[in-house]
């Protein structure tokens, strides 16, 4: 492997301080480097009308209610954990040190991305070499998404740096396998499992092809490593999955949120990314499901209905269910960054930052595809880091597609990317250019084909829901004009700003907010001019639009002469 997998100057010596030396001031360099661009970063975010503003992500909602009574002494709820609890663990000691302040998170979270730059040119020098490491190290610095989620309440820049560490510590153990470091590897995959219950998979293929690589080693010593690791990383779960039979009676890993991920990503109105609006019931009451307000045993058995119903639709229907495997595939490939209200392209005209010269998807990926099949000869030393990349691809292809989803898949990718960068620069100051060429005609057209426009998928989606999500922030905030410009800003979008919800709809309970930011601005007769075109225009034909109407009709009653 790289340079540091040689054996090591006896302690003490001169050669051992001065290697540890020229490790050590590299990597300070990486972290200080991305450090302080997410501190510009933060500094920046607050253009973003949503930044900071917690009821703009269910998600974030509900990590940060729970963290709130965390902080407060209740440390465990009533019901099955819905989502990883390990991020609103976090943020609980966060809120007990400084009190409930987002901004702390922030913080926190930029410390936390800039030490993941660094584990990751860590990494990349003992994959390869030094010169590969702090590039890999810098690239993740400037890895756009990964700077962008630095400001969100999402457990997004925790996952990457859980992973990241578990890929460091693969790599460290890959020369000389030993025991403690497979049972420290194991906790940090038990950690990852709590904060984004995918790493699952990894519980099966870590030791699976820990045996296939280390077939040079003794059948005794090729057990004890993988028990180590499986022993570690499920003594690291435990406690949520207690937690969950305790509170539910009922066997549950981790989250009871399984089930209608894999419906959402695979029954009949799946679409390869996270689908809004109501699927089939899906997507109704996720609400008291994030506050902890249904039944134990439901939350647990409707989990489990759901994962029959995937199950009896992919078998009944298996070409629609490969097509759709085919496009996840092709999603988690292209370069757009999908969010659910996550926007990053929205995000994107409000900072400068991201506007500036950062790295994305349709940058890293082709060389970092070129980088593996490059190295795949070497496969047995490099296995961490296909192993965590060929798992995260499954385990999202199998659901649905996120760009906050594959930022660990990019992080393993980028050492392959630099290696690539480095292969030819090496290559080019040799005077041997021309044996390149193959390699570096095989990124060209990857990168072509990464970075091909989506039609389905354009950088504008979801830009209404935005604006409606800004206007109901002034609202809250008690500024009923600004809210009004935010609501005209989402009726002015196309189809696209609202993500696949029925646009007729979504207009109708847009201009419903507008009626009611006219009342608060005193304007009666506005109001009532609103309600009348909504009313006008709505064709009553689901549940959403039936209970539309009724608040509609209820609010003009309220706001008419006599009421």
């Amino acid at each position: 492997m790289g340079q540091d997998s040689r054996p090591a100057t006896p302690a003490g010596g001169g050669g051992a301080l001065k290697r540890r030396g020229s490790t050590i001031l590299p990597l300070t360099a990486v972290f200080g480097a991305a450090l302080a661009v997410r501190v510009v970063y933060l500094v920046q975010a607050p253009a973003h009308p949503l930044h900071g503003f917690v009821f703009a992500l269910s998600d974030s909602l509900h990590y940060h209610r729970s963290a709130v009574a965390i902080a407060g002494g209740e440390f465990a709820g009533e019901v099955p954990f819905f989502l990883g609890p390990l991020y609103a663990y976090v943020l609980g000691l966060l809120y007990a040190c400084f009190g409930p302040s987002i901004g702390a998170v922030y913080v926190f979270q930029a410390v936390l991305g800039a030490a993941t730059c660094a584990l990751l040119a860590a990494a990349g020098r003992r994959l390869f070499d030094a010169r590969v490491g702090w590039i890999s190290g810098l690239a993740l610095a400037v890895y756009a998404p990964h700077v962008y989620y630095t400001g969100h309440l999402l457990p997004t820049v925790l996952v990457v740096f859980l992973n990241v560490l578990l890929l460091w510590i693969l790599v460290r153990d890959a020369s000389r396998p030993r025991a403690m470091r497979a049972a420290a590897a194991g906790i940090v995959l038990g950690l990852a499992v709590l904060a984004k219950s995918n790493a699952l998979l990894l519980l099966l293929a870590v030791p699976v092809v820990f045996a296939w690589t280390g077939r040079g080693l003794s059948a005794r010593r090729r057990a004890a490593w993988c028990a180590s690791f499986v022993l570690a990383a499920l003594i690291t779960i435990a406690p949520a999955t207690l937690h969950n039979f305790a509170a539910s009676e009922r066997f549950v890993p981790v989250t009871t949120s399984t089930g209608r991920n894999l419906w959402k990503g695979n029954g009949p109105f799946a679409n390869g990314t996270h689908p809004l609006g109501d699927w089939e019931g899906g997507g109704a009451g996720l609400g008291p499901r994030l506050q902890g307000g249904v039944d134990a045993g439901e939350a647990v058995e409707e989990s489990s209905r759901y994962a029959a119903r995937t199950w009896d639709h992919v078998r009944s229907e298996p070409g629609a269910t490969l097509q759709l495997a085919a496009l996840k595939l092709a999603l988690f490939l292209n370069a757009v960054e999908l969010g659910v209200r996550d926007q990053y392209y929205f995000s994107k005209e409000q900072i400068p930052l991201l506007r500036g010269p950062l790295l994305g998807f349709g940058v890293i990926a082709p060389l970092g595809i070129v980088g593996m099949l490059a190295c795949w000869r070497r496969r047995r030393d490099l296995w961490p880091a296909y192993a965590l990349l060929v798992c995260q691809v499954v385990s999202f292809v199998g659901v649905f597609v996120l760009a906050r989803y594959r930022l660990v898949a990019v992080a393993c990718l980028v050492p392959f990317a630099a290696e690539r960068g480095v292969a030819w620069w090496d290559a080019a100051r040799a005077g041997r250019l021309a044996r390149a060429v193959p390699s570096l005609a095989a990124a060209a057209l990857i990168a072509l084909a990464v970075n091909v426009p989506l039609a389905s998928y354009p950088k504008e989606r979801g830009f209404a829901l935005q604006w409606e999500k800004i206007g109901d922030r002034h609202r809250l905030e008690g500024r009923p004009a600004a809210a009004l410009a935010a609501f005209d800003k989402a009726l002015a979008s196309d189809a696209d700003g609202w993500q696949g919800l029925d646009p007729e709809t979504k207009r109708g309970e847009t201009l419903l907010r507008m009626a009611r930011a006219r009342w608060d601005l005193g304007d009666r007769a506005g109001a009532l001019r609103v309600l009348d075109e909504l009313l006008a225009e709505l064709h009553v034909s689901d549940a959403r639009s039936r209970r539309l109407d009724r608040d509609a009709r209820t609010f003009r009653a309220e706001l008419s002469p006599g009421s």
